[in-house]
């Protein structure tokens, strides 16, 4: 079976952070914090699935339901 490629969180977080409004400040700022966080992670850390689920859970926590055209933006840059 052959593995997917792996994604750059950091590349992933950057599209993210492009589409969002600048009134969804709250979001901007959980993100911009995991971004530093990550800075003094180890590769394999940033390229493996760890580093996916505290995203996911900042985008859960501030985007429940998928309603607005940012969002659904969001949506498509996370599934790829």
């Amino acid at each position: 079976m052959e593995s997917l490629p792996q994604r750059d969180i950091f590349e992933i977080i950057s599209k993210i952070l492009e589409v969002i409004p600048k009134d969804q400040d709250k979001l901007i700022i959980y993100l911009n914090k995991y971004l530093d966080k990550l800075q003094f992670m180890p590769p394999e850390y940033l390229f493996g699935y760890h580093s996916w689920g505290p995203l996911t859970d900042i985008l859960n926590k501030n985007i429940p339901v998928i309603k607005e055209e940012w969002q659904i933006k969001i949506r498509d840059i996370i599934n790829g």
